[in-house]
């Protein structure tokens, strides 16, 4: 029997997909993040285009995008609010702090320590080995939120912030965030290890919804945000938006940082979505501004 494999190079996929890209076409290293978010949106241009042949309800985005459930808790009120995002990838911190062989990596950077003094060579690197469980429970925690503006008081104040996924795809895809920023404002990338069981279970995860015995906060006027949201008059900077996302940042959130700060260089726009990544609405879309009849 004659079989045919029918496949293309690896190379020559990049090659096809990334064509007129500035920066995925070139040869430098690139983010996965990012060009798995670039091959989505390409794939669906190319869909809606042949929409009159291919079913663009099924489209290959609808398989990775999922929703996101937020819940707000007022501290002094207790009143609740909830708010609902999409996206393609659950980002993920790595909590180094929980890695299961912490006394292993503090044994192995004492030894480095005293190799670098007499300049002897050093053996195999300790990394920190990290439990993907470790990664979900972080992500399921609690947060306090200070500045949060509470309609039921109608002040600024502090609030708990909780999230869920309300919708799972078909494909759940995963971003590990290894980059974080140093004392000096720099990026930084992680230098972990994280075990990936071959079983997961994310029930823990999903959303509820309101409950019978919670009260919802007041709307306001202009929605549920708590800061004004930025419009898209001001065009931010392509390179300081990826600078962003490279650090593991939501592309909206950090078109936001970019607006906000008016392109003013990575250290102020990262030091604006430290302080304002627990906004409600920092990883929506933003809003064309309306021109003024």
């Amino acid at each position: 029997f004659l079989f045919l494999f029918l496949y293309i190079k690896p190379t020559m996929f990049r090659t096809l997909v990334t064509k007129g890209h500035a920066e995925f076409s070139s040869g430098h290293q690139q983010d996965s993040g990012e060009f798995f978010q670039y091959l989505l949106e390409t794939v669906k241009r190319l869909e809606q285009k042949e929409s009159s042949r291919i079913d663009i309800n099924n489209s290959i985005d609808s398989w990775f995008r999922f929703e996101t459930e937020e819940r707000y808790e007022c501290s002094v009120s207790h009143k609740v609010m909830y708010k609902s995002s999409g996206d393609i990838m659950l980002g993920l911190s790595i909590p180094v702090d929980q890695a299961t062989n912490l006394d292993e990596v503090a044994a192995y950077e004492e030894r480095k320590q005293k190799r670098q003094k007499i300049e002897e060579k050093d053996d195999d690197a300790v990394k920190p080995r990290v439990p993907f469980s470790a990664c979900l429970s972080s992500f399921a925690n609690t947060e306090l939120i200070n500045g949060f503006f509470s309609t039921a008081t109608n002040s600024h104040g502090t609030a708990t912030k909780s999230v869920r996924v309300k919708k799972f795809p078909k494909y759940l895809m995963v971003q590990l965030r290894r980059y974080y920023i140093a004392s000096d404002w720099t990026p930084k990338k992680l230098d972990v290890l994280v075990d990936v069981p071959d079983v997961i279970d994310l029930e823990f995860l999903r959303a509820k919804g309101k409950q019978a015995h919670e009260e919802l906060l007041p709307e306001q006027a202009d929605g549920l945000s708590v800061l004004p949201p930025p419009t898209a008059s001001f065009v931010p900077d392509e390179l300081l938006v990826s600078q962003l996302m490279s650090m593991g940042f939501s592309e909206n959130g950090s078109r936001r940082a970019a607006i906000a700060t008016k392109n003013a260089g990575i250290e102020t726009a990262a030091e604006w979505v430290f302080s304002h990544m627990a906004d409600p609405d920092f990883n929506d879309p933003i809003q064309e501004q309306q021109q003024q009849q």
